[in-house]
C-alpha cells in the first residue's frame, strides 16, 4: 500500500529512526540499558566528567531530559554528580566503569549490524551525511530562533529587513532552497 507522504523527508527520516531504534534496543538488551543511556555512559567514559549542558548538546537532547536520564542512572549507581557552585558535573561510578565493557560490546555489535544492513562504506557515508545535515539544521535552528526573538522584541518594519537578511544568508549557504 503506497501513501502520498512516502516522499516526505520528515516521514521517512522518522520511519528510519523508529526502525533503527528497534534494532538498537534489541542489541543493547544485554547491557540492561536503553541505547541513549548507553551512549551517555560512552560519553562519560570518553571524557571522564561532563556538565549537564555538555551531555545535552552532545546527545542533542533537552536539558530536562538529560536531568531525567542522569537521575535514573544515579539510582542504578552507574553515574555520580559533583556540584561546583551552581554547576553540576557527571562522571561514572565504579559500577558504571565496570559496566563499560558490555556497553562497548553492544555499541560495536550495533555498528557491525549497521554495516551488514548498509555495507561498511555506505554505512559510513550515511553517517557522515547525516552529521552534515544535523550541523546545517543546528545553524538553521539557531538563526530562526534569533529571528523570532527580533520579531517579538521589535515588532516593526525592521523585522521585515531581518527576515530578508536571514533568508538571504540561508540561501547563500545552501541551508534554504527557493524551490
Amino acid at each position: 500500500m503506497e501513501f502520498q507522504f512516502i516522499d516526505s523527508l520528515y516521514y521517512q527520516s522518522n520511519r528510519l529512526s523508529r526502525m533503527l531504534t528497534k534494532i538498537a534496543e534489541d542489541i543493547f538488551k544485554p547491557s540492561d540499558l536503553a541505547p541513549t543511556y548507553a551512549y551517555l555512559l560512552l560519553l562519560l567514559d570518553q571524557w571522564k566528567e561532563l556538565s549537564l549542558s555538555d551531555i545535552s548538546s552532545s546527545l542533542y537532547i533537552d536539558p530536562s531530559t538529560t536531568t531525567r536520564f542522569i537521575e535514573k542512572l544515579i539510582k542504578k549507581d552507574l553515574v555520580k554528580r559533583r556540584k561546583e557552585g551552581r554547576f553540576g558535573y557527571i562522571s561514572l561510578t565504579k559500577k558504571g566503569i565496570n559496566k563499560m565493557p558490555i556497553v562497548r560490546e553492544c555499541k560495536d555489535n550495533l555498528d557491525i549490524q549497521m554495516s551488514k544492513v548498509f555495507g561498511p562504506k555506505t554505512s559510513q557515508k550515511h553517517t557522515d551525511y547525516l552529521s552534515e545535515i544535523i550541523t546545517k539544521l543546528k545553524v538553521f535552528k539557531w538563526r530562526l530562533f534569533y529571528f523570532c526573538k527580533i520579531v517579538i522584541v521589535y515588532r516593526s518594519y525592521s523585522m521585515i529587513l531581518s527576515f530578508f537578511i536571514l533568508f538571504n544568508s540561508l540561501l547563500k549557504e545552501g541551508l534554504w532552497t527557493s524551490s
